[in-house]
């Protein structure tokens, strides 16, 4: 089966990372890399609120493309 760090590694290639380079980089940094949604929020001038919003759109955003290349022979 398909891993995420496999389907991050298909999906980062792909056309929503282009259009929302802010919101990758948040999800990279506050779930891979693990640093602090407060100190995520600081860089970028954003809230925690906005950031965990971001990141769960993301993450809204990978299980579809997940579900797709899931159907995929």
């Amino acid at each position: 089966g398909l891993q995420f760090l496999d389907v991050f590694e298909y999906i980062s290639t792909h056309f929503e990372w282009q259009v929302n380079p802010v919101s990758h980089d948040i999800f990279v940094k506050t779930k891979l890399l693990e640093i602090p949604p407060d100190i995520v929020a600081e860089e970028y001038g954003l809230t925690r609120n906005s950031v965990n919003n971001r990141n769960m759109r993301t993450k809204a955003w990978l299980n579809k493309e997940y579900k797709k290349m899931s159907r995929q022979p």
